[in-house]
């Protein structure tokens, strides 16, 4: 396979800049994907992130008081906090779209099967990133103290499989997560022929 490719210098961004219109939404922002670089799956895990106003929040008010002790480019925080200022420059009127080649290069640095440079499956890499934050936040964080990653993204999954005789539940068997999976099959069944639904999205869930 190609050798992955080297982050965009300043100059190659500015080039890139003078001869792309790029248009930039005031309420989001733009993230570039140059040819090659592979940022689609870290460009939409951002854009999710952004969406969500009290992780956005929380991230500010987070890296004003962060004290990284990460070698330059290795922490995922400082990483996710310098693509988050960009859109925040956007936003307030700055055109130039945000890169999140910083945050790429640090998940491949938080764990080696992301290899940087290469297309990765969205939803693993999401989790890695959660993962990460909350690891490097939890550190300093007294008692049973939650990072606002865990309290925002936590999940505490119980799964309970009834008897197919009697029809008690066996001990529940609890774990905790960053999402649950759904099979599409399984929304779908949930679907009429007729378009109709048993209930709301929670409760097909």
């Amino acid at each position: 396979p190609p050798p992955p490719p080297m982050p965009a210098t300043e100059e190659e961004l500015a080039e890139m800049m003078a001869y792309a219109d790029v248009p930039t939404t005031t309420e989001v922002g733009s993230l570039l994907n140059r040819a090659g670089a592979n940022l689609c799956f870290v460009n939409v895990i951002i854009q999710m992130l952004w969406g969500i106003a009290a992780f956005r929040d929380a991230l500010f008010a987070e890296r004003a008081r962060h004290s990284c002790g990460a070698a330059e480019g290795h922490c995922v925080f400082c990483a996710m906090a310098q693509v988050f200022e960009s859109l925040s420059l956007q936003v307030q009127g700055q055109r130039s779209p945000a890169s999140a080649e910083v945050l790429q290069r640090a998940v491949s640095v938080l764990n080696a099967r992301f290899e940087f440079g290469q297309k990765q499956d969205a939803t693993e890499v999401h989790e890695a990133i959660l993962t990460g934050l909350d690891e490097t936040l939890s550190t300093g964080l007294d008692g049973e103290a939650q990072t606002f990653v865990r309290r925002i993204f936590g999940l505490r999954i119980e799964e309970r499989t009834p008897c197919g005789h009697c029809g008690k539940a066996a001990n529940p068997i609890a774990y905790s997560a960053w999402a649950e999976y759904v099979y599409a099959a399984q929304l779908m069944g949930a679907v009429g022929d007729d378009g109709s639904r048993a209930g709301g999205l929670a409760e097909v869930l």
